[in-house]
């Protein structure tokens, strides 16, 4: 199993998927850790250099915000670093990239823990705990 944290400092889960800068991958196989590795990530900063922000002009899609063509488009290249991957951790997310996540079958946790190495545990022991109230 792969996760995925998304992070800007690599010890700390970041508050907002969107805004982070790189994802920390963890490759787990029978319950341990065998390889650890940074990806870079493709962040709302970035979009918005690009002119590309689409995450707050949600009058193309009816859901709001974090849906719609260009939104899409910004998921897609945030998540292509990742699509090896069957899990991604954050402590935030807006809802068009948690449903993104749901669509590639890529299970997003949002959880309340900080520490990198302490989610990365709870999720191989199974302890951890999805909080969508943590959705945007």
């Amino acid at each position: 199993m792969k996760i995925a944290i998304a992070t800007d400092d690599c010890k700390t889960i970041s508050s907002h998927f969107g805004q982070a800068e790189k994802y920390v991958v963890i490759t787990i196989e029978e319950g341990c850790i065998i390889f650890r590795e940074i990806r870079a990530k493709a962040n709302q900063q970035g979009f918005k250099r690009e002119g590309l922000d689409g995450n707050h002009r949600h009058r193309d899609d009816p859901r709001g915000r974090g849906y719609g063509r260009r939104s899409e488009e910004n998921h897609k290249r945030m998540f292509k670093a990742i699509d090896d991957c069957q899990v991604v951790l954050a402590r935030g997310m807006g809802n068009g990239a948690y449903h993104g996540f749901h669509q590639m079958d890529i299970q997003p946790i949002l959880t309340d823990i900080r520490d990198i190495k302490l989610a990365v545990q709870a999720v191989v022991d199974g302890s951890i705990k999805d909080h969508p109230e943590r959705l945007h």
